[in-house]
């Protein structure tokens, strides 16, 4: 799970500050895409983090071979817009 903030639209919307209710997920309307290590990591769920206002997570599944480390590079994008920065993750 990566836990963001600022992907975008989800469906359906939701009053601004309300929070994600915990029986239905929120996904975004966008398409998202993360590569770990700069391999595409296969998603499961993009959207807003259930009980919570102005959260997103980011389910994937780590790419095989991605071996365990502590500074693995993480790119998160939606509709072609990726993260900016250096983002990195511990992968156990």
């Amino acid at each position: 799970m990566i836990y963001t903030v600022g992907l975008g639209p989800i469906t359906p919307p939701l009053k601004s500050g309300d929070p994600a209710p915990l029986t239905n997920l929120e996904p975004i309307t966008g398409t998202a895409a993360v590569t770990i290590g700069g391999v595409p990591a296969e998603i499961k769920f993009a959207g807003l983090t259930p009980a919570y206002s102005g959260l997103y997570q980011v389910n994937v599944v780590v790419p095989a071979g991605i071996t365990a480390g502590n500074q693995i590079p993480v790119t998160v994008a939606v509709n072609g817009r990726a993260s900016a920065g250096n983002i990195v993750m511990a992968i156990q």
